[in-house]
């Protein structure tokens, strides 16, 4: 809205709810008042204040000294850049003042190297700056010849709350690695009733959780956080699963962890299910969920498996029998291993049964199974069989197989499903 209309002569032509800071009412003025109404509920305004003035949570994408960073202004800001790069803003506010910058070409051409934080932002810094530099021109923004407080002073109804800091939240966490500050609303927000008021809706009652009987549990340990016992799938299990997606939905990716029922917690904890913390992925659509866990892969977080296990996964496959015995027992299922760790366990054969055994690994960047270690011709009972360098493996999920060839064949393979963290 137009808030003040002041011609060459300091007279004010067009006045709307007090908004001229200067200039000479007449009797031409046309003065416009308005009854106060809320629209939006403090709390909530707070915050959004709270991290559009954050510079240090912005650093990371715009730099900690960014065109954005007003040093000893309090001032919450925000850039825009259209998608064919034709214009870009920059706006940003105080408690006194707001101010909004357009940067573009009058005839709509696309420009070249400028988006809202090269182009609008410096000159919005520059205009703050100089505003509050200068006490004459700060005193023509004062209200009843008064200037507001411009630092944040947060309303009732807020607590500064320790959360989980989702990008520290790394694969195989079994509890959150570190914490970070946040406001959060101590109950639901208020709703504009259209009529100048706020309605808050009542709160919903809390009643004890019953402890479930049956179905995979899932802990709420911080806000969009969840603990949940997990059992890690061997890639060519996962792979395998079969995802029901409605016409143009994208697929979802192969999981690389199942949720535990709980009438099943024994067995699966014998493989190797561990309790761990996952961030819960967005409700807004099917799509956004897939890029959302397509995202996290990428970087390494950890993201809420979707599917619950299924009787029979938790135990270790066995391809092939000779009669030989095989057995991993270091790593045991689902263990997490770092540096170089010997590989424990039993390969015994007769050369009826197999000419060698043959370690192979399959996982992060071997997207099949690929030979590790050396062949071996002799039979070894409950002792080191190969070494692990885990320390050459990036993050994630592996499975290792210990296999018997003969005439270039597996005959007989055991499986174990390991980490990297």
């Amino acid at each position: 809205s137009i808030l003040c209309v002041i011609d060459s002569d300091d007279q004010i032509l067009y006045q709307y709810d007090d908004g001229c800071p200067g200039g000479q009412i007449n009797e031409r003025s046309i003065l416009r008042g308005v009854a106060p109404a809320s629209v939006l509920d403090p709390r909530v305004a707070f915050i959004i204040s709270d991290m559009l003035g954050d510079n240090r949570a912005r650093s990371e994408a715009m730099g900690a000294y960014s065109p954005l960073r007003t040093e000893g202004i309090a001032a919450a800001v925000k850039t825009g850049t259209t998608d064919d790069v034709k214009d870009n803003w920059t706006i940003g506010y105080t408690s006194n003042v707001a101010i909004g910058v357009w940067v573009g070409n009058n005839d709509g051409d696309p420009m070249i190297d400028s988006s809202g934080l090269t182009g609008a932002a410096p000159i919005w810094n520059t205009v703050l700056s100089s505003i509050y530099a200068d006490d004459r021109l700060l005193a023509a923004f004062a209200n009843d010849g008064k200037l507001l407080n411009d630092q944040l002073v947060p309303p009732a109804g807020l607590t500064l709350r320790q959360i989980c800091d989702v990008r520290q939240l790394s694969e195989l966490s079994a509890r959150c690695p570190q914490m970070i500050n946040e406001w959060t609303l101590d109950g639901p927000a208020g709703v504009p009733d259209g009529s100048g008021n706020l309605l808050y809706p009542p709160l919903a009652p809390r009643y004890p959780t019953p402890v479930p009987t049956e179905g995979s549990v899932l802990r709420e340990v911080s806000p969009g956080v969840y603990q949940t016992l997990a059992y890690p799938l061997p890639l060519d299990v996962a792979a395998g699963i079969q995802f029901q997606v409605g016409p143009g939905e994208k697929p979802p990716l192969p999981p690389q962890f199942c949720r535990v029922p709980v009438q099943e917690a024994g067995e699966a904890m014998a493989a190797g299910a561990r309790n761990l913390v996952f961030i819960g992925g967005p409700a807004t659509s099917h799509d956004d969920a897939v890029e959302a866990e397509r995202y996290a892969r990428e970087n390494g977080l950890a993201y809420l498996p979707t599917v619950d296990c299924w009787p029979g996964v938790y135990s270790t496959s066995a391809i092939g029998d000779v009669g030989a015995t095989l057995q991993i027992q270091q790593p045991a299922p689902g263990q997490t291993v770092s540096g170089v760790i010997p590989i424990i366990g039993t390969a015994h054969f007769n050369q009826s049964q197999a000419e060698i055994y043959h370690f192979y690994i399959r996982g992060g960047p071997f997207a099949d199974w690929t030979p590790l270690g050396n062949p071996h011709r002799s039979a070894v009972v409950q002792g080191q069989l190969e070494s692990l360098h885990a320390d050459a493996l990036p993050r994630g999920n592996y499975v290792l197989r210990l296999a018997l060839v003969r005439g270039g064949n597996i005959v007989q393979a055991t499986d174990v499903v390991f980490a990297v963290p």
